[in-house]
């Protein structure tokens, strides 16, 4: 119940022209590269359970992981990400 209230009060907040925006929606791990470096520990949790039955992660002290994801964009103008 908290979390419809918080999304209508956002919606109300942004006015109702914002809905009518076009959104575009990418899951995290629908990446198009990544340099993530895989851990067994990390990787062990229960991927069906997870919205795309896939997750990122990275274990590596030496580097940090970095995800490159295409955006594909219909209508021209300014964008906020």
């Amino acid at each position: 119940m908290f979390k419809a209230r918080w999304i209508m009060c956002l919606w109300l907040l942004a006015g109702p022209t914002a809905a009518l925006a076009e959104s575009i929606w990418i899951e995290g791990e629908s990446c198009t590269d990544h340099t993530f470096t895989h851990h067994g520990w990390y990787d062990a949790v229960r991927k069906d359970a997870l919205s795309g039955g896939e997750w990122l992660s990275h274990y590596n002290e030496q580097r940090p992981g970095e995800a490159r994801f295409t955006v594909n964009v219909t209508a021209g103008g300014d964008h906020v990400l």
